[in-house]
């Protein structure tokens, strides 16, 4: 099976919508690293690999809740649009119906999204709803910040913690 049509099986929405791989595997960073554009580290609250790291202070488990703690310490708030805004980052955080989150994705553009889809590829996708399904769930919360002045620090997770097992 190739990786497209690995995706299509698990995302059928992304037939209807125009969307292309934009790297090759990499099982080093997930979603919520990639949406954060972290492409070095695997961002869970459970040890998936020797790069996994989760804040400290958050109970590990991946609720709609400590998925906004995060980014809200990166600099993002709430909004209500997922409408393309110049001057603007934009996330959002898909989650199923119990409140655990499943997914990220990260604007590009207008129309252009941007997903890490697990330990697979990248793509880019037209809308949010491209990846809705049973397995990542439904866009729960848009969250955005201003682009940085880039003579100004972006806010940056300082207290991280890596949960990779350590070898016996």
């Amino acid at each position: 099976m190739t990786d497209a049509e690995e995706i299509e099986a698990q995302l059928p929405n992304l037939r209807r919508g125009a969307y292309r791989i934009t790297s090759p595997r990499d099982p080093r960073y997930n979603c919520v690293a990639w949406a954060a554009g972290d492409s070095t580290h695997n961002w869970a609250p459970t040890p998936v690999n020797a790069a996994t790291v989760w804040p400290r202070k958050l109970l590990a488990f991946p609720t709609l809740g400590n998925m906004v703690t995060i980014f809200r310490c990166l600099g993002y708030r709430e909004c209500q649009r997922d409408e393309f805004e110049p001057g603007f980052e934009k996330v959002a955080i898909y989650a199923d119906e119990t409140g655990e989150a499943r997914h990220a994705a990260r604007q590009l553009g207008p129309m252009r999204w941007t997903s890490k889809l697990g330990v697979h590829v990248d793509i880019e996708h037209e809308g949010l709803a491209d990846v809705e399904s049973p397995f990542y769930g439904r866009v729960a919360v848009i969250m955005c910040r201003a682009l940085p002045d880039e003579t100004v620090p972006r806010p940056q997770l300082i207290v991280v913690a890596s949960r990779a097992r350590k070898p016996q």
